[in-house]
């Protein structure tokens, strides 16, 4: 038996992480780590407690306001190499780590539990589709100062030594590290009554029977100049009718933009669409996006799926080089043999397409 710690920096991780400890890892003594970098984490973090899942629950404040004076204190722990987030864990043995965001509480998080196990083994796991060949999610300015001191004070970083890649679709991978496939998520799974308690929903039928569900994206508010997502819902409404079209709001966009608008928004916009989409049918909806990978992550494991398009193309990218290194992502997902056989997942091109 293996002692494993996983870290989850959003809702999506934690359903990865609860699926791998359903499955791979259900003989393993296996911990895991929140941090508040999602909305309403610790609530989440109190209702896992009761699930009885994992071994140790661990919650970690890595996100911080950015004040000088915190600016300052992270930058002596990246120095000295130590962060007190995870003192409960400070004599604890573990065999491996598995995470997504490479940030600097990993490097720090590594080299304490390398202390105690110099032969701790680090491995990724997924985080959505779009993300295998881009694994490390931790390219801010923070994170590449901690590996610059890292590399000055000649310590071991924990992606020198990445071992495994766990992850549903092992075939979409094109990097060199060696892949675990996750069992999908079959009908009898646990997983999404576990979700339902986690998250504290109920599915509103009144509210998801409208059969258009546009999922937003950070792009008007990050990664460059805004490309016009807004502007496009609006059409979108328009075209089809705003009693027809419900908008599910990414949790760092920003809400009251599209109530504004006179758009109905999801009521549940603050709880990961994955967890409401697992164990529901919405076959009879149609998905819409600039570029979000949520309208794909769970529409991949089921039989009965909606409709899915993505609308990039109707927005305005060229200001936006986060928002077109998604679209570059989502057009070589679509190129795959997994969406090849999934003949309900498009690329649009004009807004006609989408009836």
């Amino acid at each position: 038996m293996k002692k494993i710690l996983i870290t989850c920096n959003t809702h999506f991780q934690l359903i990865v992480a609860i699926q791998l400890r359903l499955t791979l890892l259900a003989n393993d003594s296996v911990s895991i780590a929140i941090s508040n970098y999602s909305n309403s984490s610790f609530d989440v973090y109190k209702k896992l407690k009761d699930s009885n899942l994992f071994t140790q629950y661990i919650f970690v404040r890595t996100k911080q306001s950015k004040t000088i004076k915190n600016r300052v204190s992270t930058l002596l722990k990246i120095i000295i190499g130590y962060d007190s987030i995870w003192k409960s864990i400070e004599t604890n043995y573990f065999d491996e780590i598995i995470y997504y965001n490479q940030d600097y509480s990993i490097y720090l998080l590594y080299k304490q539990l390398a202390k105690i196990n110099p032969e701790i083994k680090c491995s990724n796991y997924e985080e959505g589709i779009l993300s295998y060949n881009s694994l490390g999610g931790g390219n801010n300015k923070r994170s590449y100062f901690t590996s610059l001191v890292w590399d000055l004070f000649r310590r071991k970083k924990p992606g020198t030594n990445i071992s495994s890649f766990y992850c549903f679709y092992p075939d979409s991978y094109f990097g060199n590290i060696k892949t675990i496939r996750i069992p999908l998520i079959s009908q009898n799974s646990k997983l999404p009554e576990i979700l339902k308690i986690i998250f504290n929903y109920s599915l509103n039928n009144n509210l998801y029977n409208r059969k258009y569900i546009y999922f937003s994206s950070v792009y008007d508010k990050e990664g460059g100049s805004p490309i016009g997502e807004l502007n496009l819902v609006t059409k979108i409404a328009d075209f089809v009718g705003k009693d027809n079209l419900l908008v599910k709001v990414h949790p760092r966009d920003d809400i009251s933009r599209f109530i504004n608008s006179g758009l109905t928004v999801d009521i549940n916009s603050s709880i990961p669409w994955e967890a409401i989409q697992l164990g529901n049918d919405f076959s009879n909806n149609v998905f819409l996006t600039a570029n979000s990978g949520s309208v794909i992550s769970v529409t991949l494991l089921q039989d009965k799926a909606p409709r899915v398009y993505f609308m990039y193309k109707l927005c305005n990218l060229e200001g936006n080089q986060n928002a077109q290194n998604t679209a570059n992502r989502i057009n070589q997902v679509i190129r795959s043999s997994i969406i090849a056989g999934k003949k309900s997942i498009f690329i649009a091109n004009r807004l006609e397409e989408i009836l």
